[in-house]
């Protein structure tokens, strides 16, 4: 057994691919969490050894004193703040008054000051402001965290007397009375103050948890799928330990990789952030911390970041074996591949879409996502409602977490020891091909290019994929009437009202609508003086009241008019284009909807994978590939036919899912198509003058063009690895992943990777000069052209392979034989 097991490990080891992943994951997971700490706390890491030094000067203290101490030197610290920036900036009458307030009322603060260093460093008072700031919040926590717990019961009761919570038999009644004796525990444990920022945002930080999965999901194909592609599972299974210890030893080789893949990820993290931020006391419990207020567990910080740890190691086995039993018990890769989706798309949904108090609660934390959530689970208090009782949220989920792994491992071993070795096909499928058989003859088609297509679509379950994008474009597809609020209300009625060029009747009317703002609130002091002098009567004022009233309302909508204005006078100006006046409610649906474009991206990459990953591989896991090359139309009638079907498909499922952007425009005021799309602010930069129509189109062509080159990096990539499942996971997450990673904001991999083709939008609103799109376009052309050559030289059997085998039987015995 355990020579099974090291078999099965030394398989994975061998894998070159899976390391040069994992290293180039690691690195991008340490990297991508750096820099969002350094952009959004990069002024308190930069005096972090400052901040410690407080830190350790007042930790010595009693907390009472410690706090008032720290108060009083934050107060001081302000005072010397208001007198320094006085001297620095003597012209300013609110500075110059606050000096002087505090040079008269506590002339001892301004001693002190004429004595501190600070006196002549301004940055060094900026910093420690900071920073005792930042001590005197903790403090205030500590102290507020007191109030807090022994108030718990007496919201309780508070509760309890509304009429609404006092039914004994019901979910709520419980949970109140459960509440109170679960925080009992917590009134007594000692406090003490300590920087939470390293441990806070390591537990909240999600991108280790998608690389996780990624790396998970390439262990489980390369465990479980790669013998059934090789055609090696028939003679696994017919030895004499080739079911259940083969299966126990893959079980065991997938968990222990999974906990170091996690491990690794997850340490990884750790370890930046102990560098940048520290722990501090690691014996402190996390209640000292404000973020951690309503946790109930009594816990350390070390104890919570090894709960932390193993909390993610567990969910991330179970995730390996969630996948590894959809693998085992679904042997066409493609059809795997969309369960997959399907069951973590559906789970995403119930995790985020379902409110905690709905009746389907449960599905929303017995969930793998909730499970990957281990800063819900230890550091919020929450009991979840099992059959009308409380029951604590961590417990509930620890024990659902557990079971779901043994279920799940009992499962995978039993569908591998009963699954049949040869692929029988789903039923259906069967008849299909009788009928065919029959009406349609057993010849087949003798055209290359339709024999081919039909290859794509079914032999490759393209029609899948094909359904999947037809399906999420009527969804897309939204029927129901646009809502608009006040503002959007009225900044419409402006547009209908000022539509077109920007003329001179145009000007004067915004000019003429601003000076009615602008002296709006001297006309209504106006309307008041004349009413109190009796100069008009009581309906009068009324009406003059309504129509302020009615013309502030306007204010915002005016103002989003009024940069519309500024905008086009400027264009005018400089660049002697006269611009219109577009609905900027509709360009933003249409141009800015970025979470759309994401999900669209990530859907478009997944789908384009799904239809070219089985065009070449399905020649290579039949061994038919030397056979085809040998025919007369075998190499480059082939190899280009083969393109041109990727292209086909590549621009089915764009169109279908582009198409339902323009549908949902129904809803939204009509844009001006003709109209310089300069006229747009955030295309001002536009170096090309054309119409918003021609901008549109400029941007869909290149679209098009874009997709093609990732047809061909798709197809270069399914003939360098040979292998449609490989395909599959190297594809999604070279395209896919981009996308996501953008999605969660990580702004700048958009030019380092294909997005920039789904976003062309946003290439023209940040840079406008057309050379950097040139520039762009030319780079992922040389990479197209460049991936097209390599697909040819490997499909001419001069192998670049990236440590995959070959699998070409009939070349091999041919070389054999000369």
């Amino acid at each position: 057994m355990m020579k099974l097991i090291a078999y099965e490990m030394l398989k994975i080891l061998r894998k070159r691919l899976l390391w040069v992943l994992l290293f180039v994951l690691v690195l991008s997971n340490g990297w991508m969490y750096y820099q969002q700490q350094m952009k959004g706390q990069d002024y308190l890491i930069g005096h972090m050894e400052r901040y410690y030094e407080l830190e350790r000067e007042f930790s010595r203290m009693p907390n009472e004193k410690a706090y008032a101490q720290v108060n009083q030197l934050n107060q001081e610290l302000i005072s010397f703040g208001q007198l320094l920036y006085a001297q620095l900036r003597p012209d300013n009458p609110e500075l110059r008054q606050s000096s002087e307030q505090i040079q008269r009322d506590s002339p001892e603060i301004v001693k002190k000051f004429e004595e501190s260093p600070y006196r002549e460093d301004a940055d060094r008072l900026r910093r420690d402001t900071f920073l005792v700031d930042l001590l005197l919040r903790q403090y205030k926590s500590l102290d507020a965290y007191r109030d807090y717990i022994n108030g718990i019961q007496e919201k309780a009761d508070e509760m309890l007397s509304v009429s609404i919570f006092y039914e004994k038999d019901s979910f709520s009644y419980r949970n109140i009375m459960k509440t109170p004796t679960d925080f009992d525990h917590l009134k007594s444990i000692p406090l003490d103050i300590g920087l939470e920022n390293g441990i806070v945002t390591v537990t909240q930080y999600k991108p280790s948890d998608l690389m996780t999965g990624i790396m998970i999901f390439l262990l489980c194909v390369y465990l479980f799928v790669q013998e059934r592609e090789r055609g090696l599972l028939r003679i696994i299974r017919t030895n004499r330990k080739g079911r259940l210890p083969t299966a126990l030893a893959k079980v065991i080789a997938l968990i222990g990789m999974t906990v170091l893949i996690a491990a690794l990820f997850y340490g990884t993290i750790l370890f930046i952030a102990g560098r940048i931020y520290g722990f501090g006391d690691l014996s402190r419990y996390i209640q000292s911390m404000p973020t951690f207020k309503y946790a109930n567990m009594q816990l350390s910080v070390l104890q919570y970041l090894m709960a932390f740890v193993g909390l993610k190691m567990l969910a991330a086995v179970l995730l390996s074996l969630v996948l590894a039993v959809l693998f085992i018990a679904i042997r066409h890769v493609g059809k795997a591949y969309v369960v997959v989706g399907l069951c973590l798309g559906c789970g995403y949904i119930a995790y985020k879409s379902i409110h905690p108090l709905s009746p389907l609660g449960l599905l929303k934390y017995i969930n793998l996502f909730a499970y990957f959530d281990t800063f819900g689970l230890l550091g919020l208090y929450q009991n979840l409602n099992l059959l009308g009782y409380p029951v604590n949220r961590f417990w509930l989920s620890l024990a659902s977490l557990t079971s779901f792994v043994v279920i799940l491992l009992l499962l995978a071993l039993a569908l591998y020891i009963r699954q049949d070795a040869a692929d029988s096909g789903f039923w259906l499928a069967r008849y299909w091909t009788k009928w065919k058989e029959q009406v349609a003859g057993a010849r087949g088609t003798s055209r290359l290019f339709i024999h081919e297509t039909l290859k794509a679509l079914f032999t490759g379950k393209g029609y899948l994929a094909l359904a999947a994008a037809l399906v999420f474009s009527v969804y897309m597809i939204d029927p129901s009437e646009v809502r608009f609020g006040q503002d959007d209300h009225y900044y419409n009625s402006y547009i209908r009202e000022l539509s077109g060029p920007l003329d001179q009747e145009k000007a004067a009317y915004i000019e003429q609508e601003k000076a009615r703002h602008d002296d709006m609130g001297s006309v209504r002091l106006q309307n008041e003086v004349a009413f109190q002098n009796g100069e008009i009567t009581l309906e009068q004022y009324n009406q003059k009241s309504s129509e302020l009233d009615e013309l502030n309302l306007k204010k915002i909508a005016f103002n989003k008019i009024y940069q519309q204005y500024s905008h086009l006078v400027q264009l005018q100006e400089s660049r002697d284009i006269t611009g219109s006046f577009l609905n900027e409610l509709t360009s933003e649906e249409l141009f800015d909807n970025r979470f759309r474009d994401s999900i669209v991206g990530i859907v478009y990459m997944v789908l384009l994978t799904l239809l070219l990953s089985p065009l070449f591989p399905n020649e290579y896991r039949t061994g038919m590939i030397a056979v085809v090359r040998s025919t007369r139309k075998g190499r480059w009638k082939l190899f280009v036919y083969k393109h041109l079907i990727g292209y086909l498909l590549a621009i089915v499922v764009l169109l279908a899912l582009i198409i339902p952007r323009y549908i949902n425009l129904d809803g939204y005021s009509q844009l001006l198509w003709h109209a310089p799309v300069q006229s747009l602010q955030r295309f001002a930069n536009v170096e090309i003058n054309m119409s918003l129509l021609g901008f549109v189109l400029l941007t869909n062509v290149l679209l098009l063009w874009g997709s093609v080159i990732i047809v061909h990096f798709v197809l270069m990539i399914s003939v360098l690895l040979k292998r449609q499942s490989l395909t599959l996971f190297a594809a999604t997450a070279l395209t896919a992943i981009p996308v996501f990673i953008q999605g969660v904001g990580v702004e700048g991999i958009r030019t380092l990777s294909f997005n920039n083709i789904l976003f062309l939008n946003m290439q023209f609103s940040e840079s406008g000069p057309m050379i950097s799109v040139l520039l762009y376009y030319s780079v992922i052309t040389v990479i197209g052209l460049l991936a097209g050559w390599i697909t040819w030289q490997c499909y001419n059997g001069k192998s670049l392979a990236l440590g995959v085998k070959s699998n070409e039987p009939f070349r091999q015995s041919g070389q054999q034989a000369l």
